[in-house]
């Protein structure tokens, strides 16, 4: 089984201490941190997916919502990559990228947008969104 690599090259601090908030903000706006927001249900599915990816990407900021909250959170979250069970007419919009997760017979398939470009993953699996978001992060 192919494995994505553990991002270790993370700033230690988190905003939290004796660096102000301001400062861990320009921080993570200078090494270039993803924004990714998370709405999709199951509930259980979307929290899961954040863990993963606040683990595995520490550098990334990493917001789960329902998805009945996503549209107002993409303006004022302002992401670059939205994970979602449909991506609507604002999502394309307003998010540079975007993943659709689909539930399908054995498994979930992502329909993908990379700043245009899309592609499909069937049976998706948690290292391919690791990787959709490594992608997204580089554009």
């Amino acid at each position: 089984i192919p494995r994505t690599p553990v991002n270790k090259g993370a700033p230690e601090n988190d905003g939290v201490g004796s660096m102000g908030f301001l400062e861990a903000a320009s921080l993570r706006e200078e090494a270039g941190a993803i924004r990714v927001l998370i709405a999709i249900a199951p509930q259980m599915y979307g929290q899961a997916l954040a863990y993963v990816l606040r683990k595995n990407r520490p550098q990334a900021e990493v917001m789960s919502v329902e998805p009945g909250e996503l549209g107002g959170q993409l303006e004022g979250f302002d992401p670059q990559l939205v994970i979602c069970n449909g991506a609507t007419d604002e999502v394309k919009a307003l998010a540079t990228s975007w993943v659709a997760l689909s539930y399908e017979g054995r498994g979930i398939t992502a329909t993908v947008c990379l700043d245009g470009r899309r592609s499909t993953v069937e049976d998706v699996a948690v290292w391919d969104v690791l990787a959709i978001v490594d992608e997204a992060e580089r554009l």
